[in-house]
């Protein structure tokens, strides 16, 4: 008799599990990139821990937040979304905030915004032996607190930001540049050069720059640069 009560509870289980399964799959997606108002480029940020992207489903009288990663070079895709109106806009980046745009999201749809970053980057590099020169220029449109530090850094593999760099021999090759006692129109105004040292000759790295301000944790960046070290 317990057998038979087992054979059906087991049944019933797995009908109910069944019934989940008959749930509508995602159906839609959408992509586009986040634009610097700057440079008129898509914005440069790390992932994860950089720009989010957040849906709010419009349907609903209180939606729950749907957010997901920006990709390091500005752009943004997600196909694993169900049709519907929607706000959509980024947040948690180092920028002002913009306002949420209202999206029919049916099939793959796009969607770009062009924000106001704390800071652009501009940035080029060049190498000696075993050395990576950066030369860069911090600017800016709209005020966002005090310019605090940038920084430079050094990758063996694309992925490169103020947490991802190599350390050889023990030695981080990320440098910091403290800012806090220059004023701002001078930073403004200099064209910084900054040198990662005690890298591999013949080995090929990813280098950029970041820098940020006391408004935010966050940093903004340059584009990565990929150079050989002779």
């Amino acid at each position: 008799m317990k057998t038979r009560y087992l054979y059906s509870f087991l049944f019933i289980v797995l009908v109910a599990c069944g019934k989940d399964d008959n749930y509508a799959a995602p159906d839609a997606g959408i992509k586009g990139q986040i634009i610097d108002d700057i440079t008129k480029q898509p914005i440069q940020t790390e992932m994860p821990n950089g720009i989010r992207m957040r849906l709010l489903e419009k349907k609903y009288a209180s939606p729950s937040n749907y957010d997901f990663w920006v990709r390091a070079d500005g752009t943004f895709e997600n196909t694993k979304i169900f049709s519907g109106l929607y706000d959509v806009r980024p947040i948690d980046g180092a920028f002002f905030p913009v306002d949420a745009k209202e999206v029919n999201i049916l099939g793959i749809t796009e969607v770009n915004f062009t924000v106001v970053p704390y800071l652009a980057i501009t940035a080029t590099a060049s190498a000696t032996s075993g050395t990576v020169t950066l030369t860069y220029k911090l600017l800016r449109s709209q005020a966002a607190g005090k310019i605090t530090e940038s920084r430079v850094m050094a990758s063996s593999i694309p992925t490169v930001n103020v947490t991802v760099y190599d350390v050889i021999n023990n030695e981080h090759k990320s440098g910091t540049r403290n800012l806090n006692n220059e004023a701002d129109n001078t930073i403004l105004a200099t064209e910084y050069t900054d040198t990662i040292t005690g890298l591999i000759s013949g080995k090929t790295y990813y280098v950029r720059v970041a820098a940020r301000t006391a408004t935010l944790a966050k940093y903004n960046y340059s584009p990565v640069i990929k150079i050989n070290v002779p």
